[in-house]
């Protein structure tokens, strides 16, 4: 038993030892990574800097380390970079290789080096690679492919749409953050992309990213998907009914609300209460005080539309858990009649919207614009 025990102490105190080597090489290896770019990083700036002024050539390098920094910092500057500038740089990097590095790359065994690869050809950005991204669409790896299929997006044709859409569907449910980078890439260029994951039936996890992107992006083009998606489940029909109303910043054009409230007479409540209830839909419970500031309005005043919310159900009070104050928060027949309200209200931007021509849209998203511009400044 003895010689058991003391087996077990030299096996895991070798095991230690083991471990505190391995960790000094890293720290040895990661100080020599931290010299190696603070000795040659302003040297590859200045180079690269030279180099897009037009006074200097292409920059020397030497072994892969210093190829490996230089490229990250022509990176960075392609970020930042447009026009001819960004093209004079995409122009070197291929002169010196970078492109064919990056597609060999791409056909390595590691997940990182192809990773790696795959960045390098989407800050490239060049159609010249277009074959060899359009091919990895079927790589293992969702970085590999997701980011292939946003470089594909920006580079390909049309005829790589449906390939995009197929890995956005694919990886929606397991990497939805990558997925979106995908549809966000696919809906800057090519929007109309986008409705095949908006009709009923779609997959839920793209139809809540498309829908998402549709809304924030402000994409008339899918204003008829987006009305469709208010039938959907809640979630996804209020982030449609937020798209809809930011196609064209309706809440800029005060005679157009005017107008929608006509509607809002079909819900049997007045104004004041509906207002004050949809402040506590949307911005949550709040104390009597701080709704009459939201609303600005006195307090008794606010006390007389609380009062009529509470009769009809809409509204009910609630203590904190300190027994200290009373919360006030819709209720669930509240906040059904306040979303029964704004999909009325949609439908008639919609129905609005799509007598429209596509030019007068656009003509009318810029003029809204402006308008919000102005308002900030007032």
């Amino acid at each position: 038993m003895l010689q058991a025990l003391t087996d077990v102490v030299t096996g895991l105190t070798g095991l230690v030892v083991l471990l505190v080597l391995l960790l000094i090489v890293i720290r040895a290896a990661a100080l020599q990574r931290s010299r190696r770019v603070r000795r040659f990083r302003p040297a590859a700036e200045a180079s690269l800097g030279t180099y897009l002024a037009g006074s200097g050539g292409a920059p020397a390098m030497a072994g892969r380390g210093e190829r490996a920094l230089f490229l990250a910092v022509a990176q960075e500057a392609l970020a930042d970079l447009r026009g001819d500038e960004r093209d004079r740089l995409v122009d070197l990097l291929l002169q010196l290789g970078f492109m064919q590095d990056a597609v060999i790359g791409l056909k390595g065994r590691r997940a990182v080096t192809r990773r790696r690869a795959a960045e390098t050809l989407a800050a490239l950005a060049t159609p010249l690679a277009v074959p060899v991204v359009a091919a990895a669409l079927a790589d293992r790896d969702v970085l590999v492919r997701t980011t292939c299929a946003c470089t594909l997006a920006v580079t390909g044709g049309e005829d790589a749409v449906s390939a995009i859409v197929a890995v956005a569907r694919q990886d929606a449910l397991a990497a939805p953050g990558a997925a979106a980078s995908v549809v966000l890439a696919l809906a800057e260029r090519w929007p109309e992309a986008l409705a095949p994951l908006l009709v009923p039936g779609a997959q839920a996890s793209i139809k809540r990213i498309a829908v998402t992107i549709a809304a924030e992006l402000r994409l008339t083009q899918l204003a008829g998907q987006l009305q469709a998606c208010l039938e959907d489940t809640d979630d996804l029909a209020a982030i449609s009914a937020r798209g809809l109303g930011r196609i064209g910043e309706f809440s800029a054009l005060a005679a157009l609300v005017r107008r929608l409230r006509v509607r809002d007479r079909e819900s049997g409540i007045g104004p004041a209460q509906l207002s004050a209830l949809s402040v506590l839909v949307f911005g949550g419970a709040r104390s009597l005080g701080e709704l009459a500031d939201a609303e600005q309005v006195r307090p008794p005043t606010m006390s007389r539309i609380v009062a009529g919310l509470e009769r009809g159900g809409l509204v009910r009070r609630r203590a904190t858990d300190d027994g200290r104050r009373v919360r006030l928060e819709a209720t669930a027949k509240g906040t059904k009649i306040l979303w029964e309200g704004r999909k009325r209200r949609v439908e008639s931007l919609t129905q609005a919207l799509s007598s429209l021509s596509e030019g007068d849209r656009q003509r009318l998203t810029e003029l809204s614009g402006l308008l919000q511009q102005l308002l900030r400044k007032l």
